[in-house]
């Protein structure tokens, strides 16, 4: 390995098909692989002379090559992209039709991701066509106009688990492929951030109901208290930032307002893309159920309700 770390970068990362243990793949710009990596988490690293090795949970397998060169050049395998999420918690019963919905929930919220970062599917543009189909019914499957379809691998009790993948040679074009996978690692990062902070919200109310109780006996239980008080908000407030910087979609949707477009056009599109946040919202708080109020607070106010429209999704 060389000696001046000036040189001494990662260069060439590539992805390894876990069925083959083929080199498989296309490149990707670093922004396309940092959505990658923020959705995922690593299960394993190895190191092999100047190959770095590293499992995710997603079945992508990244080998990045150091050499000389300052350039970074990053590979996305064909092999099926997974994705484990929490459905309910641990006091919700696990009967069918809640599984149902939360899974159905989970489909809308792929769908929409993925209509937020490719309005334009070929000559098609989805964004409208979406918006028609929620307002004629809050109901519709927006999963339809996605080309490449959630899959569902397998299932677990205790806190109820779905493992979502994708089968990426399914994929009919490169465009459709990058946008999938972005879109479903979008809502798995999103799923996990909302159990944290919703997590760390109990923690805090249990934690300061014990620290007023505690404050009552003595001063130095006191000062001690408010200090776990203290980090608990702390540890809320990183949670929350987390959270909402998980709520991807709602941004790319917000950029595309702000696109250039004649007055008349621009108004319309507007108001598609308010029906469409409108249902990222119905989707998420029919994610987290009943919890879902105390998520609310973290996240933008619904643009229809801004308006006087309390349509219900």
């Amino acid at each position: 390995m060389p000696n001046d770390r000036s040189t001494d970068r990662p260069d060439t990362t590539s992805a390894i098909d876990p069925n083959t243990q083929e080199g498989i793949g296309r490149k990707l710009d670093s922004e396309e692989f940092e959505k990658l990596a923020k959705g995922s988490s690593i299960q394993s690293v190895s190191q092999a002379g100047r190959e770095l090795r590293i499992e995710t949970n997603t079945d992508l397998v990244f080998t990045i090559e150091i050499t000389p060169s300052s350039t970074f050049e990053f590979s996305l395998s064909e092999a099926p992209i997974r994705t484990k999420m929490v459905l309910l918690n641990d006091l919700e019963e696990p009967v069918a039709a809640l599984i149902e919905q939360r899974v159905r929930c989970v489909r809308q919220l792929y769908a929409l991701s993925f209509i937020a970062s490719v309005p334009v599917l070929g000559d098609v543009e989805v964004v409208p066509i979406a918006a028609l189909l929620l307002e004629n019914d809050p109901n519709s499957d927006l999963e339809d106009l996605v080309p490449l379809k959630l899959e569902i691998r397998c299932a677990g009790t205790g806190t109820f688990w779905v493992d979502f993948f994708l089968i990426l040679k399914k994929a009919p074009s490169d465009v459709v492929r990058k946008a999938c996978v972005a879109s479903l690692l979008a809502v798995s990062l999103l799923s996990r951030r909302g159990w944290e902070l919703l997590s760390r919200l109990l923690e805090a109310k249990v934690g300061m109901a014990e620290a007023d109780r505690k404050s009552r006996e003595i001063a130095t239980q006191a000062q001690a208290s408010d200090a776990d008080t203290k980090r608990r908000r702390e540890s809320i407030e990183l949670a929350a930032s987390e959270f909402k910087n998980a709520f991807e979609a709602w941004e790319n949707l917000e950029k595309l307002k702000h696109g250039k477009q004649p007055k008349e056009e621009h108004a319309r599109t507007v108001q598609e893309i308010n029906v469409l946040q409108h249902g990222l919202l119905a989707n998420m708080k029919g994610l987290f159920g009943a919890q879902s109020k105390e998520l609310l607070a973290y996240l933008p106010a619904d643009p229809l309700e801004r308006e006087g429209d309390h349509r219900t999704a």
